[in-house]
């Protein structure tokens, strides 16, 4: 077995090595170096050194714009999937008739081979929670929190039924923000490194520069120091345009990190029992984070229940399927709305120490409802969610302006390199000066 590991590892090796955009990397390299080396006078045993940075910066280039190409293309899969699979639903009401019409839309491609897949599993499975099961296909290849709340409406839209307009219309315009959100972010990412690049240029071509202002050139070169500095210069700033691409380059389907419903879990045990104090209120913020995440999905969910159910059967039914941080949370408020009935106290304390305040205002409204006061509740409870949609929106651009702080030091750094290496080879400009005045 072991001696299987070692031949699958070679003979990916060998197939890299193969790779025609990896031998050209390499190629250009070569010609590269000795360009380099010239220009920077480099003595023949340091072009060595430089020629090693050139190719491997070379290889993991072409391994970072692919990374970047399939991302991108995944993000773009998945945006049309997820604008096609709403439009298909909106007019069938049928999920396999939306799944079918949204795989004619990709030819080609890794959504092509999961609705596939998704397809060939309907048309074998006969079970309850099949269309479940097929829709979790694409979520698996496509984690995606977009893409599950569709899928959720979508199960329930199906399985309730009801009116479904004024939902498709706030999920196109949800689909439209984040779509819009996630290629501004790319632009911004694209400009970045398009910086970070022009900054490790212009400090390359200033360190060269003093050469060439000098009378004689090997007052510098004659300098072991002077050689190594240059091998230095040139393989940090290779590191950090590397660091730049990988920066930038980002999985796009992914806006922030989250948890397993089995951390996540965990994570609200701790914190309710109380015994944690060292790190509790980090533990706070993530659990904050997870419901702020969670309570949208949990939203649509009720005001689709809300059509053929009251407040109290809506709420009992929603603990069902509800995120995992937020099912203590339901099952608390279905026990306080059983002992007191007619009190908002049940609905105004919801979340407790979690609450926010598009959360307490969407509470008191179903409060309003279950008192017979609202008449025309799914409507309010829309505007209600799409209000709340357009503050997540505002809070995800400010958190894409934060991302980017990494690479706003990257840009920066370049600037610092070519200083200290100006300063450098001043100093040893001084003693070759000095040295020919017999002073040193």
């Amino acid at each position: 077995m072991k001696y299987r590991i070692r031949y699958k590892k070679s003979l990916k090796k060998r197939e890299f090595w193969k790779d025609k955009g990896v031998c050209r990397a390499v190629l250009i390299s070569v010609p590269a170096t000795g360009i380099l080396g010239l220009l920077y006078r480099l003595q023949p045993v340091y072009w060595i050194f430089l020629g090693l940075g050139l190719g491997v910066f070379a290889v993991l280039t072409v391994g970072e714009n692919r990374k970047k190409k399939r991302e991108k293309n995944r993000f773009e899969e998945l945006a049309d999937y997820m604008q096609q699979m709403l439009f298909s639903f909106e007019r069938t009401r049928d999920i396999v008739a939306a799944l079918q019409e949204t795989a004619e839309l990709f030819e080609t491609g890794k959504m092509h081979e999961v609705l596939g897949a998704a397809l060939a599993y309907l048309e074998k499975a006969y079970t309850a929670d099949c269309k479940h099961a097929a829709l979790c296909m694409v979520e698996e290849k496509y984690p995606n929190d977009e893409v599950k709340l569709l899928h959720n409406f979508m199960l329930e839209a199906e399985s309730e039924g009801g009116r479904i307009e004024e939902m498709v219309q706030m999920l196109k315009e949800e689909q439209r923000r984040y779509r819009l959100r996630v290629n501004l972010f790319q632009e911004q990412c694209k400009k970045q490194q398009r910086n970070i690049l022009l900054a490790c240029i212009a400090g390359l071509a200033l360190c060269s520069s003093i050469l060439y202002l000098v009378p004689d050139a090997t007052l510098l070169t004659g300098y072991s120091l002077y050689h190594i500095g240059t091998v230095l210069l040139f393989w940090l700033n290779l590191w950090i345009m590397l660091m730049g691409m990988r920066v930038t380059n980002r999985n796009w389907l992914v806006e922030q990190k989250r948890y397993s419903d089995e951390e996540m879990e965990a994570k609200l045990l701790k914190y309710m029992n109380g015994k944690q104090t060292i790190g509790r209120r980090t533990l706070k913020k993530i659990i904050q984070k997870e419901i702020n995440q969670a309570f949208p999905e949990w939203m649509l969910k009720l005001s689709l229940l809300l059509q053929s159910r009251d407040v109290a059967g809506a709420v009992e039914e929603s603990v069902k399927e509800a995120p995992v941080v937020l099912v203590y949370f339901i099952r608390e408020l279905i026990r306080q709305i059983h002992a007191y009935p007619d009190s908002a106290k049940p609905y105004v304390e919801f979340l407790g120490a979690f609450k926010t305040p598009a959360s307490t205002t969407f509470m008191k409204m179903l409060y309003t409802i279950s008192n017979g006061g609202c008449s025309d509740a799914p409507r309010q409870l829309m505007m209600l969610l799409e209000r709340n949609n357009q503050m997540e929106n505002q809070e995800a651009l400010m958190k894409q302006e934060n991302a980017l702080a990494v690479s706003h030091m990257l840009f920066l750094a370049p600037t610092l390199l070519a200083s200290f290496k100006m300063i450098l080879d001043m100093s040893m400009l001084l003693v070759s000066f000095l040295g020919q005045l017999g002073m040193a």
